[in-house]
C-alpha cells in the first residue's frame, strides 16, 4: 500500500475527515494546469475565463494588438472584448460587475492552497504520535517532518536528501528552527517513513472495518521494469457514512511462478493482515485461468478458517478485458500471434461486403503490418 496514497477524506468517524494523501496534494496551480496560461505574459488569470483559441494563440484585433474575448459573455449569445494591450484591468473590472467573477492572482492561490494544507495537516496530527518528544520552538517538528516526508516520497527522491550540505545552507537561510529540526540522519527519516505509514495503515485498517459493505478486491499481476513480479490489490467498498471508496490495499511481489495457489496465498496474506478476510466480497480479475485456480484456492484456504466464500459466485470477469479480447480476435483471428503474415484477398473481398466493420477489419490488420515491418 502505498503511504501517501489512500484518500480518507471519506473514512469512518474516528478518522480525520479533512485530509487527503493524494498524489497532487502539495501541489501548486502550474501553468500547464490553467487553461490559456501557457506564455510568461499570460499569467493573470483572466485567461480561464476568456474564449478558447487554437493553440493557445493570442486574439489580435485589425490593428495587431492583442485582445481578450469574454468566455461567459460568448456563452450568452453576446460579443465582447477588450484591449489588453496596456493592460487587464479593465478585464477584471468586467468579470466583477458582469459576471461576479472575483479573480485570484496566482500567488494568492498558491499561497491559499500552502496554508489550507498547512492547517489540515496541524489539525490532523494532533492525534499522531510525535517522532519524538515535542520541544518548543516556534515550528512545530511533527509537521515539519511529515512534510519532508511526502515531499521525498511523492518526488522519488533519495531519502540522503537530508544529509546534502547545500540544502542544509539553504534551510538554514531560510529558517533555523527547521534546519535544527530536519533530523541530520537518512536513518531518522527512514525511521520517520515506517513510522508514518504504520499509522496510516492502521487508519486504512479501521476504515475497513467499518465499512457497511463487503470489501470486493481487484488483483493484477505485473512485472516491474527490473523483472520484478507484482500483485496489486485494490478494494472497493462502502464507508461507515455510506460513501463509495477504493483503496489501494498492497502491491506485493510475487515469489514463483503466476499459480493460482501462489496469488491465492499473497491475497489471504493481505486479508488477514487487514483483519478483512470475513468481508471478503467479489473478486474481479481478468480471465486468465490461474485467476480461477487462484479463487478456488482462496475458496479452500478461508473455509481452514471456518470463513464461507464460494468461488463460483463470487469470481468476476473483468469487462475490458473480455472487450479487448472480442476486439482482438475479430480484426486479427483467435491467434493473432501465429499470422504467417500472408493477406488473403478473398478473404478481404468478402469482409468488405459486410460493410463498415468488414472494413475496419481488412484496414487495421495491414496496417499493423506494415508497422510491423516497419520497426
Amino acid at each position: 500500500m502505498s503511504t501517501f496514497n489512500s484518500s480518507l477524506s471519506d473514512a469512518p468517524g474516528d478518522i480525520p475527515t479533512d485530509i487527503s494523501f493524494e498524489s497532487d496534494y502539495l501541489a501548486t496551480p502550474t501553468t500547464s494546469s490553467l487553461p490559456h496560461a501557457t506564455k510568461q505574459n499570460e499569467q493573470s488569470t483572466i485567461w480561464e475565463h476568456c474564449i478558447p483559441r487554437v493553440n493557445d494563440e493570442p486574439f489580435r484585433n485589425s490593428n495587431g494588438k492583442r485582445i481578450w474575448r469574454c468566455n461567459p459573455c460568448s456563452l450568452d449569445k453576446k460579443h465582447t472584448e477588450f484591449n489588453i494591450q496596456n493592460g487587464t484591468s479593465a478585464v477584471s473590472r468586467h468579470l466583477v460587475q458582469k459576471h461576479r467573477i472575483i479573480l485570484l492572482d496566482k500567488r494568492s492561490v498558491r499561497d491559499e492552497t500552502a496554508q489550507k494544507t498547512v492547517s489540515q495537516i496541524t489539525e490532523f496530527f494532533q492525534e499522531m504520535p510525535p517522532p519524538n518528544k515535542r520541544f518548543k520552538i516556534l515550528m512545530d517538528p511533527t509537521i515539519l517532518r511529515e512534510l519532508w516526508l511526502q515531499f521525498i516520497t511523492q518526488n522519488d527522491l533519495p531519502l540522503r536528501l537530508n544529509e546534502s550540505p547545500a540544502l542544509r545552507t539553504l534551510l538554514q537561510f531560510l529558517s533555523p528552527e527547521a534546519n535544527s529540526t530536519l533530523p541530520l540522519s537518512h536513518t531518522a527519516v527512514a525511521d520517520d517513513l515506517k513510522r508514518s505509514f504504520t499509522f496510516k495503515k492502521g487508519l486504512v485498517k479501521t476504515a475497513l472495518q467499518h465499512a457497511k459493505s463487503s470489501i470486493h478486491i481487484c488483483p493484477d499481476i505485473w512485472s516491474s521494469g527490473n523483472n520484478l513480479s507484482l500483485l496489486g490489490v485494490r478494494v472497493h467498498f462502502v464507508s461507515e457514512d455510506f460513501k463509495l471508496e477504493e483503496l489501494t490495499l498492497g502491491l506485493k511481489e510475487l515469489d514463483g511462478a503466476h499459480t493460482g495457489e501462489n496469488i491465492a496465498g499473497v491475497l489471504l496474506d493481505l486479508l488477514l493482515d487487514y483483519n478483512i478476510a470475513n468481508k471478503l466480497g467479489f473478486l474481479n480479475a481478468d480471465n486468465a485461468a490461474n485467476n480461477n485456480t487462484a479463487a478456488r484456492s482462496l475458496s479452500l484456504q478461508l473455509s481452514e478458517l471456518n470463513i464461507e466464500w464460494d468461488s463460483k459466485i463470487h469470481r468476476l470477469r473483468c469487462a475490458g478485458h473480455i472487450i479487448n479480447l472480442s476486439v482482438m480476435a475479430f480484426l486479427l483471428g483467435k491467434h493473432p500471434h501465429c499470422s504467417t503474415g500472408e493477406i488473403d484477398l478473398n478473404s478481404i473481398k468478402d469482409w468488405h461486403a459486410h460493410g463498415p466493420l468488414g472494413k475496419l477489419h481488412n484496414i487495421v490488420p495491414s496496417e499493423l503490418e506494415q508497422k510491423s515491418s516497419i520497426s
